[in-house]
């Protein structure tokens, strides 16, 4: 078959900025093993216009995975449409079975009107509700900026997700959460989760996972991976276990939250137990999981989290917030297994309400002292990161462009 992907795709492989730069290059390459797969990035302010070619981009001699990279005419994100009419061409040009278009914002509705228009087969991933996530933003902190970001992208979403014929949700949170939207007209939808990369598959526990308790935390800096929370329990568990350790680790992508996670640090009693690694390279990344103990995210909202599985890949157990899909991905074990909602129905780990600081601490303090329980937790999340292989997923993505 010959694919066409439209989505973020990671500028540099070495460093994946993102839960959707990761989903559209995990699916990318599981494609371009047995098929044409042409990668539209999403247009950038300050990117460059390049054509990049199979082996440079998929790290395999088979040159059947094409990468293009469109520069924005303006200065702001949402002028990614400026570039619709040499995306448009170059669709036209490539004659493809299938257009694959990931988000939901103004550039995703525009293409995927123009693609109806043109017969073209035309498939939807939402990766989680922009109006919820702009929502959520503008209660912690109001701006005009944040209120217009709202409306304008709550409005562009509305639009694509009543235009769209079906569409593609990592978990039922979001299928249920779209279903509530009151749309004139609902997608048919397909729930098929977001990969990982295979390399999480073969991460060997370190020494360090044995001698020492890291906690490991993974996500961009910012306010909605609820970074202030986690610091703020961690030290609560400190009273409990003293010899604790917080690592944590993402994309710095918000300024403000990060200085005032320095502020708080340079405070805090057990500064010297705390480490930041912003804007990390995947090698180092992955060598902090193998190191890690547990993995802890206090997340205020996800629609799957591809962290969790991550960490479950490497064995970790998770304590996180049960807000969103992270109950999706994640079955705590202080629930009756007629409630759980991922995919199986063992427990692999622990979660809180939003904003419960005692009670995070609480989870994280029973993972680093009860064996027994961190013993079948860490089993059950090895077996759990089974369903989250991208060649299983491909496998059922390809289904649905043949169908």
């Amino acid at each position: 078959m010959k694919i066409i992907l439209v989505g973020p795709y990671p500028e540099d492989i070495s460093c994946i900025k993102g839960g959707t730069e990761s989903s559209v290059y995990g699916l990318a390459n599981e494609l371009a093993k047995q098929h044409e797969v042409v990668v539209i990035d999403y247009p950038r302010v300050n990117g460059h216009d390049a054509q990049e070619q199979g082996a440079a981009v998929a790290k395999r001699s088979s040159p059947v995975l094409t990468v293009y990279r469109f520069r924005t005419y303006g200065k702001h994100y949402e002028d990614a449409v400026s570039r619709l009419k040499d995306i448009q061409r170059l669709i036209t040009d490539f004659r493809p079975d299938a257009v694959h278009i990931h988000g939901t914002h103004r550039f995703c509705y525009h293409l995927y009107r123009w693609c109806k228009k043109q017969y073209i087969s035309t498939m939807l991933t939402v990766h989680g509700l922009a109006a919820v996530e702009k929502r959520n933003a503008l209660k912690h902190r109001f701006s005009l900026k944040a209120l217009y970001q709202y409306v304008r992208q709550s409005f562009y979403e509305r639009r694509l997700l009543t235009l769209a014929d079906r569409c593609i949700v990592d978990t039922g949170y979001v299928k249920e959460a779209i279903e509530q939207y009151g749309l004139n007209r609902v997608p048919q939808m397909y729930v098929i989760p977001q990969g990982i990369n295979d390399r999480f598959f073969h991460i060997k526990p370190s020494d360090k996972r044995a001698n020492r308790k890291i906690i490991l935390s993974v996500g961009t800096m910012s306010t909605r991976k609820g970074r202030m929370q986690l610091l703020q329990a961690f030290d609560h568990v400190c009273l409990t276990v003293p010899d604790a350790e917080l690592v944590i680790a993402g994309v710095n992508k918000d300024k403000t939250t990060y200085r005032q996670m320095l502020s708080y640090i340079s405070a805090s009693p057990n500064k010297e137990r705390i480490t930041l690694y912003p804007d990390i390279p995947q090698d180092e990344l992955l060598q902090l999981y193998a190191d890690a103990h547990l993995f802890a995210l206090h997340t205020q909202e996800e629609s799957q989290g591809i962290v969790f599985a991550e960490a479950m890949a490497a064995g970790l157990p998770v304590a996180a917030t049960r807000v969103g899909g992270v109950p999706y991905v994640i079955n705590s074990a202080d629930d009756e297994p007629n409630h759980r909602k991922a995919i199986s129905n063992e427990p692999t780990g622990l979660l809180c309400t939003f904003n419960n600081i005692p009670q995070m601490a609480e989870q994280i303090v029973r993972l680093l002292t009860s064996d027994g329980l961190y013993g079948r937790l860490s089993a059950n999340a090895i077996k759990e990161a089974q369903y989250y292989n991208w060649t299983t997923i491909a496998d059922k993505i390809l289904q649905l462009y043949k169908n």
